[in-house]
Order: C-alpha cells, then sequence, then structure tokens
C-alpha cells in the first residue's frame, strides 16, 4: 500500500513537472536571444524530472534500455549550450551553423520529451510485476539456435561478397555511397544476430543447464568486429547494445558507478572510431577534452534546425519518418521517391543547402526529438514520447517473464 502510494506520487510529480515543461515553453517565443537563466532553470526541471523518474523505477541495474535511452538523450539536449558563448562553440558542430535563438525553446521541446518518457515507463512499476517474473511455466522450452548461427554466418559471407567492405569505407573516407544490396544484407544479418543472442539469453535462463554456445557469441563478436573495423558503429551498436543490456537483465547487475565509467568508454571509443574511419590523425596535446563529446553535440544542431525547418516549410506529417519502415524493403524507397525523405537526409540537405555547398556530403545525423517534431511538432513529441515510454517498460515486463518474444 504504502509502494503503491509513493508511486502514484511519484507519478503526480511527473505529471506536474511536464505541465510546468509546458507552460514554459508556450509562454516563451519560440525565437529568442539566448538566456542563460532561463537553461539552467529547463536543465534543472530535467535533472528533478530524471531523479523521480530514477527512484520510482527503483533500478537495481543500470544498464537497459531505459538508463541509456535518457542519458544520452540528456546528454544530447543540454551538453553543447552549456558553452554558448565560448570560443570553441562551434567546433562542437564541426561549424555547421545554425539559429542559435531556437537554443531555449530546443532545450524545453528536449525536457518535454524526457518527462514525457518517463511519464510513459512509470506507467507500469518494476515492484509489480517483479514477483511474476519469479514464477516461470512449465511450458518454457529450449530454443534451437543453430539455424540462427548459421544464417548469421551465410549473412556475413555475403555482405562481404557483395562489395560490404568497399561500400562501407567508400563512404566514411570518400563520402561516397548511393544503393547497394549489401545494406539490406547487413541489416538482415542484424536482425539475426540480435535474435541468436537473445535466444542464448533464453535458453539459460529457462534451464540453467543449458551454456551459451562459444561459437554463438564468437560469431556474433567477430562480425560487430569487422562492422567497427570499417567505421559502422550503428551497426555494431545494434547487436552489442542488446547483448550488453540482456546480460545486465538477467546475469550481473550494473551499478550507476559501473554504468558511468561504461558510458564514459563508450562515448571515448565511438570518438575514437569517427577518426580512424575518416582518416583523422588524433593528436593528443591538441586534444580537448569536451570534443570528444562531438558524437552527441553535432546532432542536438538538429532540434534547432528541424524548428526552423518547420517554421520555413511546415511539418511532414510522418513521411520523414516512413522511410524507418520503407528503407526495410530493398529497392522501395528508389520506387517510391523516398531516398532522400528521411528526417537526418532532409535536415542534412537543408544545411548543405543553406551553405550553397555542391560537393560530397556527410550525415549529420538526428535524434528523437527532432525526427517527430519535423512530423508532428509539440503534440507529436508528448504523445509519441510518452507511447515508446510504455512499450519499452511492457516489453522489460515481458522479458523478465520470460516471455520469449518480449
Amino acid at each position: 500500500m504504502i509502494n503503491s502510494c509513493k508511486i502514484k506520487i511519484s507519478r503526480i510529480i511527473l505529471f506536474v513537472l511536464l505541465i510546468v515543461s509546458l507552460l514554459m515553453y508556450l509562454l516563451c517565443p519560440k525565437q529568442m536571444t539566448v538566456s542563460m537563466p532561463l537553461f539552467y532553470a529547463t536543465f534543472g526541471l530535467a535533472v528533478i524530472s530524471i531523479a523521480v523518474f530514477m527512484i520510482n523505477k527503483k533500478k537495481t541495474s543500470y544498464i537497459d534500455f531505459d538508463t541509456l535511452f535518457i542519458f544520452v538523450l540528456f546528454l544530447i539536449s543540454f551538453l553543447s549550450t552549456f558553452f554558448y558563448g565560448k570560443s570553441y562553440f562551434r567546433a562542437l558542430f564541426l561549424g555547421f551553423e545554425f539559429n542559435t535563438d531556437y537554443i531555449n525553446s530546443g532545450s524545453l521541446l528536449s525536457l518535454i520529451g524526457i518527462q514525457s518518457y518517463c511519464l510513459g515507463s512509470t506507467k507500469v512499476h518494476p515492484s509489480r510485476y517483479r514477483q511474476e517474473s519469479k514464477v516461470q511455466s512449465i511450458t518454457h522450452k529450449v530454443i534451437g539456435t543453430n539455424g540462427l548461427f548459421f544464417c548469421v554466418l551465410i549473412g556475413m559471407v555475403l555482405f562481404f561478397l557483395t562489395g560490404g567492405w568497399a561500400y562501407y569505407q567508400s563512404i566514411y573516407k570518400n563520402g561516397a555511397g548511393g544503393d547497394s544490396l549489401c545494406v539490406y544484407i547487413l541489416l538482415i544479418t542484424i536482425v539475426f544476430a540480435i535474435v541468436l543472442v537473445a535466444t542464448e539469453f533464453y535458453n539459460s535462463e529457462i534451464d540453467h543447464r543449458y551454456h551459451i554456445s562459444k561459437y554463438s557469441v564468437a560469431v556474433v563478436c567477430l562480425f560487430c568486429f569487422v562492422l567497427l573495423y570499417l567505421g559502422n558503429r550503428t551497426a555494431a551498436s545494434n547487436i552489442l547494445l542488446p547483448a550488453i543490456g540482456l546480460y545486465a537483465l538477467f546475469k550481473k547487475r550494473v551499478s550507476i558507478k559501473i554504468f558511468i565509467v561504461f558510458m564514459l568508454i563508450a562515448i571515448f571509443s565511438m570518438w575514437i572510431f569517427q577518426n580512424v574511419r575518416s582518416n583523422v590523425e588524433v593528436e593528443s596535446e591538441k586534444l580537448s577534452p569536451i570534443m570528444i563529446f562531438t558524437d552527441l553535440t553535432i546532432p542536438s544542431r538538429t532540434i534547432y534546425e528541424a524548428m526552423d525547418y518547420v517554421d520555413d516549410y511546415g511539418f511532414t506529417y510522418g513521411r520523414t519518418m516512413a522511410i524507418g519502415l520503407v528503407g526495410v524493403v530493398p529497392k522501395l524507397a528508389s520506387i517510391l521517391n523516398m531516398g532522400e525523405s528521411g528526417s537526418a537526409e532532409v535536415l542534412t540537405n537543408e544545411t548543405y543547402d543553406k551553405l550553397h555547398y555542391r560537393g560530397s556530403r556527410t550525415g549529420l545525423g538526428t535524434t528523437v526529438i527532432s525526427d517527430i517534431y519535423l512530423s508532428f511538432g509539440l503534440v507529436g513529441v508528448v504523445i509519441l514520447m510518452y507511447l515508446l515510454g510504455l512499450f519499452v517498460s511492457r516489453s522489460q515486463k515481458k522479458a523478465l517473464q520470460l516471455n520469449y518474444y518480449g
């Protein structure tokens, strides 16, 4: 009864904080000279909201989707603005200009997104299903992984045979890309690798005599190493993060201290891979600690760029989000003439067009807040981020109950 009351109080606090943030966003001009006091107030509300969220969740392990997602989104949303007015502020965005008048409203928009996610995630509370997770159904059976193992192996071979190695080296070193069969083979192989990893963990949980296959671990690790060597950090992360998350969920609880160390190492590693794939020599004597975070600060500008774009051209009403679904079907994006219609492509092209640049273009990324706002604005950020939090929380509940599809 007491725990239930605490849960309700924390959700009420999150709801009130969300209302305060919405009022601030609606009352403040969308474009204004950067106000650092307003930014600090926004930052403070974000810290309080996340603290309430963590207290509500009563986490015992900190490497999971919730923590990773909020931590990264928090850094993306607020880190760069702390250095506004400094001589190296533009360098945090590789010199790409944007309208700084959107910084305050963009920060508030990110805050609202984080709070909406937290509110949706706390709808399903862990204490309600931790006890349920201990009850395992006798109908659970070990699932064979040989087929999945060979699918990953065959996918790796096909990836190389279709020119995957040369394709990604060309993208990261010369900026050349285009449509290629190896991209779709890579996507399918990643899916098989994730399912293989998840199935191995599932089997080991329902039958403690089951040993995770060393061959599966070896082939997945080898594939990730190759992807990292090529510079495709996103694809490697798509496999590694679920594996690490499942290990933390079922095998080894991760403390907040270990989580912070893990994130610092991960961010530094991603920065190293970024420089290696671009053939940039890292000079330690010129190394500035803040520049290590450019992987997070560069995409953060797309939040402000998306607001600028919407003011000029209006909402895309889902067109820039649809590419994520259409893109999984080979050649369908080209047939529908949607190859450059994703939010990352739209905002990247908008940036280069403003600079009147006609050479090869490097993708500048995007964020979940930019993506949603570009399509559906403030209402979309509130509703879709809430639904995302709810979906993730329910999925985790099913996973802890050893639901295979969960």
